[in-house]
């Protein structure tokens, strides 16, 4: 499970990665044909380059907010494993408790116990006398 975990975590982490090697490219390619466009002083040329960095732009904002989806999901996931495997753990804690009540420690019986030794303790030490020595 935990090896599933990591290994996703290694996918999505490559895959921004890739995303960002994308990302520079599609940059490069804009200042290039920004560049390009203000060389031969074509305004169309300007105009498509504007608009180029304006879709990349939104695609990069598209990119990260799915990365931050997957990040997020990959924790709730750990975390409804988590929370599942205490819910399995209390199962059990309550079915041996059902089915082998001698076997949990009862903590009722060690008050009740507890309070008598104290009373008899109490009694010897009032009872106490020097002479009887």
């Amino acid at each position: 499970m935990l090896q599933q975990q990591l290994q996703q975590q290694q996918q999505q982490q490559q895959q921004q990665k890739e995303q960002q090697q994308q990302q520079q490219q599609q940059q490069q390619q804009i200042k290039d044909t920004s560049n390009d466009a203000a060389a031969s002083g074509q305004e169309t040329a300007a105009a498509t380059a504007a608009t180029a960095a304006t879709a990349a732009t939104a695609a990069t904002a598209a990119a990260a907010a799915a990365a931050a989806t997957a990040a997020t999901a990959a924790a709730a996931n750990e975390e409804d494993w988590l929370v599942k495997e205490l819910q399995q753990v209390a199962a059990v804690f309550e079915r041996v408790q059902q089915q082998a009540p001698e076997l949990m420690l009862r903590f009722d019986l060690l008050e009740e116990e507890g309070e008598g030794e104290e009373e008899e303790i109490e009694e010897e030490e009032d009872t106490y006398n020097p002479e009887d020595i």
